[in-house]
């Protein structure tokens, strides 16, 4: 077939497949750029997710363990009103008071 083209012809259907191959090369190169800048996309929302699952999941172990430690807390000025009142013989507003003191020196109230 090339042989019975005149020289212009085969020149001229070089540079129209050189032109088509650049073009489909340009082509894939911008659906590779489109593919990697969607994966980057996809990839940043993985990270933002997780990263806000991880904060969820701290804040509610600090909830707990605050939880945790009032509850520790209340029982230890629950045990100690009970031996200062086992260990006071009181009339009950003495010990009242005397409670009532021992939570506030806990608690650091006045």
């Amino acid at each position: 077939m090339a042989d019975e083209l005149p020289m212009r012809d085969v020149v001229k259907m070089v540079l129209e497949a050189e032109g088509e191959s650049k073009v489909i090369l340009e082509e894939a190169a911008a659906e590779a750029e489109r593919i990697a800048a969607e994966a980057r996309r996809e990839a940043m929302n993985l990270v933002q997710a997780s990263r806000r699952e991880t904060a969820e999941q701290a804040d509610a172990i600090v909830r707990s363990a605050e939880q945790e430690a009032d509850r520790e807390r209340q029982l230890r000025l629950e045990q100690a009103a009970a031996e200062i009142g086992a260990a006071v013989d009181l009339d009950k507003r003495a010990m009242e008071s005397a409670v009532q003191a021992v939570v506030r020196c806990v608690c650091g109230g006045s």
